[in-house]
Parts: C-alpha cells; structure tokens; sequence
C-alpha cells in the first residue's frame, strides 16, 4: 500500500511542477510592447525642430541659382555668347544699360567669341584709346569682351558672394555656378593673364566698378 502511494506521489509530481510554473510565468510583470517603443513628446518636438532645419537648409541650397534658372538672360550660354552681342530689335527709346542686348555705338558691345577667334586678355591699345586691328584684333576690347569671354566668366568666385547686388556679375557666386575649365584653355587663361599689361586684380575692380553701372 505504501509503495502503491509512493507511485502516485511520484507520478504526481511534474504535473505539481508544471502548475506551479505557470503561476510562476503568469506572475511575471511584462509591460507592454507599446511602452517599449512610445518616445516621448520632446523626442518627437526635437526631431521636428531637425526637419525643419534640414528643409530650410535644402530649400536655400536649391534657390541658390534659382534667379539664373528663372531668368534664361542670366545663364551662362547667353551671357557669354549673346549678352550685348545679339542686336537689339526694340524700336522705342530705352536704357541700354537695362538692356542685354547691343545698340550701335554702344562701348558695351562685344564682338561674338563664336565668330572672332579673341582671348579674355585685355588689348593694350585698346586701353591707350583705339585699337588699330579693329574686331580683327586678338585680344579683348573692354571689359564686357574680357570678363565675359568663356575663358574667364564665372571662373572666379565673386568677392561679395551670395551678398552681391549687381545686376551682371561676371563672378560666381555659389559652388555650381562656378565654371571649371578644361585644362588647355586653363593653361591659356594663366598665359593670357601673364601677356596683360595689368593684373588680374586690377582687371578684377575694374569690372565689378563697371558693372555696378547696369
């Protein structure tokens, strides 16, 4: 009878230790999946604060050349190639300053790079006052003919920056306006420049003195 006992006390015992498990794992104080992952709301006010600056930020740096994207006489295709080139076709009576196109007798005028094979250097008699080669000459008539010149527009950064007012600048103002040159016409740039009879600063003041007046 004893040993008929001892079987069932022994036969009962894992299903005692499995009851007591359960209680064990139901007791278990597990919080919710939603606690583990809730942020708090100063987490969430912060992260806007960071979008909000990382638009603003992507926002200036897509408008930087929105006025050149916006305006098809400010890129770089017409300023060097049709600005005060192409003969202005208006009949009534206008500034010309305000105007992008040539006019006759204007000092602005700049002969077509595409047609007159010419350098961005300065033409030393045409600084004395008359250049006796006329357009066959092979340098640069002024100060439009030699800032504008595809060897040289945009290929210097413009001291005054995003700060520049000018209505023409011949200088870059952002990273992607700036234009970099193949190396053949970077090695006739820095001739060119040396072939000057005045350095590139003094060319430099020069023009931006002269472009304040458009």
């Amino acid at each position: 009878m004893s040993t008929i006992c001892a079987e069932h006390k022994f036969q009962l015992q894992p299903s005692h230790q499995l009851l007591s498990l359960k209680k064990s794992l139901r007791d278990l104080d597990i919080p919710p999946r939603k606690l583990l992952t809730r942020r708090s709301a100063a987490d969430i006010f912060s992260d806007d604060i960071l979008l909000h600056k990382y638009l603003a930020h992507t926002k200036s740096m897509e408008s930087d050349d929105s006025d050149d994207v916006g305006d098809p006489y400010a890129s770089d295709e017409f300023r060097m190639f049709e600005f005060k080139v192409r003969r202005c076709t208006r009949s009534r009576s206008h500034d010309w300053t305000d105007c992008p196109f040539a006019h006759p007798g204007e000092k602005a005028r700049r002969r077509d790079p595409r047609r007159f094979h010419y350098s961005g250097t300065v033409c030393p008699e045409y600084r004395r006052g008359q250049c006796s080669s006329g357009d066959a000459c092979e340098f640069s008539h002024g100060v439009f003919e030699c800032w504008l010149h595809p060897s040289r527009y945009r290929t210097e950064a413009c001291k005054d920056g995003k700060n520049c007012k000018r209505k023409v600048c011949f200088f870059a103002h952002t990273p992607r306006q700036l234009r970099v040159l193949p190396p053949q016409d970077s090695d006739k740039k820095k001739k060119g420049s040396n072939m000057s009879p005045h350095n590139n600063n003094n060319n430099n003041s020069l023009s931006l003195a002269t472009v304040t007046v458009l």
